[in-house]
């Protein structure tokens, strides 16, 4: 069952404001999850979580990672290096440093 994010968002800046104020307790945590219908070791993960996403998202609800779109350039390597997704990577991080530039040797 998933919890209503808004009731999530919540309690996760309670139990946070506790844990900043210093007097967060394991019952804490215990109510938490019993109120949410979740496991105890939800709530630890969520407030782990949150501890790690920058403020601004923390506050927004984003999530912490976008998902990358591949674009018709990785397609294109993807195809021309039969498929070899390590060597996609390789040649990209490799333009990226400037190592290779994408241009032919002819211009």
């Amino acid at each position: 069952m998933a919890v209503d994010r808004e009731r999530r968002a919540a309690t996760v800046t309670r139990l946070i404001a506790l844990r900043t104020a210093g007097t967060l307790t394991t019952e804490h945590v215990r109510l938490a999850a019993r109120g949410l219908k979740v496991t105890e070791r939800t709530i630890w993960r969520w407030l782990d979580e949150q501890s790690r996403t920058p403020p601004q998202q923390a506050r927004t609800g984003q999530p912490g990672c976008r998902a990358y779109a591949l674009t018709p350039i990785d397609r294109e390597a993807f195809v021309y290096l039969r498929g070899n997704v390590a060597a996609v990577h390789r040649a990209r991080a490799a333009v990226a440093d400037g190592t290779i530039t994408g241009e032919s040797p002819g211009t």
